[in-house]
């Protein structure tokens, strides 16, 4: 047990100082891995800058082609305290080393973007990057977390039966009305030919055979009841662990 508690910690100053040991560049975007040309930075950043001044809770991403021994979690946690990324804020990470990504959260980051929310967030970007569709897989990363901080402060934050609705196409509804017309007008062409000999007639009595029903007896039957359960859905929040400097953050990852 101690080895293994050694080992960690070793691990964590190991990434500490692989952080500090390095001049990275200020801003809410800091592509180290050139994974955007001059004018997509350009564009993000700007984007990343009005989303943090109008929330207030800072949208940070930065790339990297390695990061060393350190694993996503310490890298992004460590990188978000040491260059003080605010007291709210939500911190993405792209290691292209390993194909790693990691959402770092801090503050009302972790109450926006609870563990359930950053699993929709990442169905949204991660297929981008896995395309190196870089500019588009940090737009839409962006455009969630604003949509997701806006839902937090309106007092329900997404989180586990409760998620963005995703649209529905347009254009399927054409395609539906004109399926649906065209299904009935087939069916029912179809029952009239079969009741072309059918004449309508001026009572019931008309359809029932002369002596052919004698009602004996009669009784109400009880034969089952249906119970149907509802699961209620609780909220599952956001976990949190604590950075090597100490602060509290929530978050996690994934491949790509």
């Amino acid at each position: 047990m101690k080895k293994k508690i050694t080992l960690f910690l070793s691990s964590l100053m190991l990434c500490l100082f692989f952080i500090t040991g390095r001049s990275f560049a200020q801003g809410l975007l800091n592509d180290e891995a050139n994974l955007l040309d001059d004018s997509e930075k350009t564009e993000l950043s700007a984007k990343l800058e009005e989303i943090s001044d109008r929330q207030g809770v800072n949208v940070a991403i930065v790339t990297m082609d390695s990061i060393d021994e350190c694993t996503p979690e310490e890298f992004a946690d460590d990188y978000y305290d040491e260059y003080w990324l605010g007291q709210d804020g939500i911190l993405l990470l792209v290691n292209m080393e390993y194909s790693e990504w990691y959402i770092s959260t801090a503050g009302y980051g972790i109450t926006a973007i609870t563990d359930a929310g950053r699993g929709y967030i990442a169905d949204e970007f991660v297929p981008y990057l896995s395309d190196s569709d870089y500019i588009t897989a940090f737009t839409k990363y962006a455009q969630l977390c604003d949509m997701f901080i806006t839902e937090a402060k309106n007092g329900k934050p997404f989180d586990t039966g409760h998620m963005p609705k995703k649209p529905f196409p347009l254009f399927f509804i054409p395609i539906g009305l004109v399926a649906g017309l065209g299904g009935g007008f087939a069916r029912t062409q179809m029952a009239k030919s079969d009741l072309k000999t059918v004449r309508k007639q001026k009572s019931a009595a008309s359809y029932e055979r002369a002596g052919s029903m004698n009602l004996m007896n009669s009784q109400d039957i009880f034969l089952y009841h249906t119970v149907q359960s509802v699961r209620k859905e609780k909220n599952s929040g956001s976990d949190t662990h604590t950075s090597s400097s100490g602060e509290t953050h929530g978050g996690g990852g994934g491949n790509f």
